[in-house]
């Protein structure tokens, strides 16, 4: 069986409603200051302007792409953002329910000077630069069912942004299943990930950050080759970086490509202090920790997504309620001012 490259060459080009790219159903819907725009940068970022209205100044906007079937890769382009002075504004991109983070710059798009990847893995317009983007953010091996483009106005009026979407084509070597940074009780943590399907896959290297731009490989593990079956993979970083560290892995196929996961990010400061039970749980689930109240509970699934449940909060005990939850492997996450703690739970 041989891969089959994915092309992200099928632009979607509407700005509102439903049109059919490649095959999938590409619904828009979009909201605050947005505009269907395609004079600058016309072959590289049309038509989608945001944080812009012609005539009535600026403010955060953004376009939300919703696909059905999911797909498995997409390619963005930037143009057009602004950080000068006061006036400046970044991009923000939210797939499948929660925060994405960009892991690299793109290349020069040949309309502007290149802007600035975040520490927090956004687009931010270059400091002085009147306009600023890149091309070439791709981002494949897991499916992709929602993507949120926001510029947000850090501050002033900046001049807005523009971006074009790409849907990619074709069979990934790995389809992404799940993938987490689970801090240990001894503080190593545990890189866990999961494949879906498998085609002429040949390894898997986890990498690891300070900042998000410069990643070094901390362990190879090898692939189950072809395979429609899920497969589980797991990997310890027994010395992780004094505060955050920032992981992902690097999927290569025979051929020599590769894909990325997602970012996963874990705070080694951050477990201190913190207890999480029962687990596995069944109706509730407890979870104490000094100081409970300022911190953000958030729990997901095995793909990432935001899983809602209600909850109660009484002093420093915040008690979930998961009892209409389907069995399966969950994910909660605490963030606080001491970091972020990510510990798996078993729902039976």
């Amino acid at each position: 069986m041989s891969v089959v490259t994915a092309q992200c060459t099928n632009q979607v080009l509407h700005t509102t409603g439903t049109t059919l790219v490649s095959g999938v159903n590409v619904t828009v819907t979009s909201s605050g200051q947005v505009d269907n725009y395609n004079s600058y940068c016309p072959f590289v970022t049309a038509p989608y302007f945001i944080g812009y209205n012609f005539g009535s100044g600026s403010g955060t906007g953004s376009f939300t792409f919703t696909f059905s079937p999911s797909i498995n890769g997409i390619r963005l382009n930037f143009s057009g953002a602004s950080c000068s002075g006061i006036d400046c504004e970044e991009i923000r991109l939210t797939i499948n329910g929660a925060h994405f983070p960009m892991a690299s710059v793109g290349s020069n798009n040949a309309c502007d000077p290149m802007a600035v990847l975040t520490g927090a893995g956004d687009l931010q317009g270059c400091a002085g630069c009147g306009v600023s983007g890149w091309s070439g953010t791709n981002i494949t091996g897991f499916p992709i069912s929602t993507l949120t483009v926001q510029d947000f106005v850090l501050g002033g009026t900046p001049n807005g942004s523009l971006f074009s979407l790409f849907i990619c084509n074709g069979i990934l070597p790995a389809q992404w299943l799940d993938f987490q940074a689970v801090l240990q009780a001894d503080h190593t943590v545990a890189l866990e990930w999961q494949t879906q399907t498998e085609i002429n896959n040949d390894f898997f290297t986890v990498e690891r950050s300070a900042d998000g731009m410069v990643w070094e490989e901390i362990g190879v593990q090898d692939a189950a080759g072809n395979s429609d079956v899920v497969q589980a993979y797991t990997l310890i970083d027994q010395q992780p970086l004094d505060g955050e560290s920032q992981y992902r892995i690097r999927q290569t196929s025979l051929d020599g490509a590769s894909t990325h996961s997602e970012v996963r990010r874990v705070s080694r400061g951050a477990l201190g202090g913190i207890h999480i039970a029962p687990n596995p749980a069944h109706d509730v689930v407890h979870i104490s920790m000094a100081g409970l109240a300022q911190a953000v509970v958030t729990l997901r699934d095995q793909l990432g997504q935001v899983v809602e449940v209600s909850r109660d909060l009484e002093g420093d005990q915040m008690t979930l309620h998961i009892a209409d939850l389907a069995s399966g492997v969950y994910y909660l996450e605490v963030r606080s001012s001491e970091g972020v703690h990510s510990q798996k739970l078993r729902v039976d």
